[in-house]
């Protein structure tokens, strides 16, 4: 029979020995499960395929180049072409087929502006409207579109350009805003970058100006707000920028005057919106920057912008959405090359497997 001194011995060795144990069991389990949570980290499950939920997309109708590169070069800040998503979203912009009800809208919309009467039909889808006061007036709008063009003869009053005074470039932009609202076609989506051009006349014409102190009118052009991704902790991790056709020009250009009279103040507007349906959207898988590279350098993108001749030199690549202003039904994402003389060339994004042979 044990004595109370061995039961002792025997009880604290267990006690030892199942303490070393439970220590190890619990040290054991915290390195599997860093293990198990790195390995995680490191080999994420992929996510799955991209939805393409408007099947095959039409491919991206380009205008005719802004210029003529003979040759690219890369000198981006590491040599590198940069690294990008293998997919993005595309969005529904449908271009209305019919101008079935969309009479009474340009109506309205030539009322706010304070044309006061009939248009001349100068095609199934376009009016004209023509104003005498406070200067000779036109105003031609698509009612299929939406997009109309708004013109002052401002030749016809020198007291615009005498008589001009601009307190500066916010308030030129306040003021191209304020006259959107007022004729109730300022949308929510137009916040994204603003850009002020500088005009001075000279004979009947507006050439570019330096600066405001030059400028006898000033046009503000209006971009939509650019597609942000959000991670979990609300950070915007890349930021997608709309591009027109023109990467100068926004999808509204309004003409601003230095005049205090109101009813001179604006003097053209070249209104190109369409709505984009951010609601209604689609997944699709994007071709490789080196592919999009490749196909620039073989002719297949669009020049947007380039003042130089023979060799161009590209200095950033990024990815953005073409703003095609109702001359496609989605809005899809480009890659954007920028470099010297005012390069700016996009080459459509999307995987070529996925647009409309």
């Amino acid at each position: 029979m044990a004595t109370l001194t061995e039961t002792a011995y025997v009880a604290r060795r267990a006690i030892k020995y199942g303490s070393l144990g439970l220590l190890g069991i619990t040290v054991l389990w915290f390195v599997g499960v860093g293990a198990v949570n790195y390995w995680k980290a490191t080999h994420p499950e992929p996510p799955p395929p991209p939805t393409a939920d408007f099947g095959p997309l039409p491919a991206i109708k380009f205008p005719q180049s802004g210029g003529v590169v003979k040759e690219y070069g890369l000198q981006t800040a590491d040599g590198k072409l940069g690294k990008y998503p293998d997919r993005m979203d595309v969005y529904s912009a449908p271009t209305q087929k019919s101008g079935f009800g969309n009479e009474t809208s340009a109506l309205e919309l030539a009322r706010q502006l304070d044309f006061l009467f009939e248009p001349t039909k100068l095609s199934k889808s376009v009016y004209r409207f023509t104003a005498q006061e406070p200067l000779p007036t036109s105003l031609e709008i698509n009612i299929v579109t939406g997009a109309f063009m708004f013109k002052r003869q401002w030749q016809a009053d020198p007291s615009l350009i005498v008589n001009k005074r601009f307190v500066g470039d916010r308030q030129v932009v306040t003021d191209a805003q304020n006259f959107m609202r007022q004729a109730g076609i300022y949308e929510d989506d137009l916040v994204g970058e603003e850009k002020t051009r500088y005009f001075r006349v000279t004979g009947d014409q507006l050439i570019g100006a330096n600066s405001l102190s030059e400028a006898d009118f000033v046009e503000v052009e209006l971009f939509r707000k650019p597609i942000n991704l959000i991670d979990a902790k609300k950070k915007v991790v890349a930021s997608y920028p709309f591009l027109t056709p023109d990467p100068l020009k926004g999808v509204v250009a309004i003409l601003v005057s230095g005049t205090a009279d109101d009813k001179k103040k604006i003097i053209n507007v070249d209104y190109r919106y369409v709505t984009v349906n951010y609601e209604v959207v689609g997944s699709y898988p994007l071709k490789t920057v080196e592919l999009a590279w490749e196909e620039l350098k073989s002719g297949s993108g669009y020049i947007a912008s380039f003042n130089g001749s023979g060799k161009a030199v590209v200095r950033r690549v990024g990815l953005g959405y073409y703003d095609a202003a109702g001359d496609q039904s989605y809005t899809m994402p480009i890659y954007v090359f920028r470099g010297d003389n005012d390069l700016v060339a996009y080459v459509s994004a999307v995987d070529e497997s996925e647009i409309k042979k």
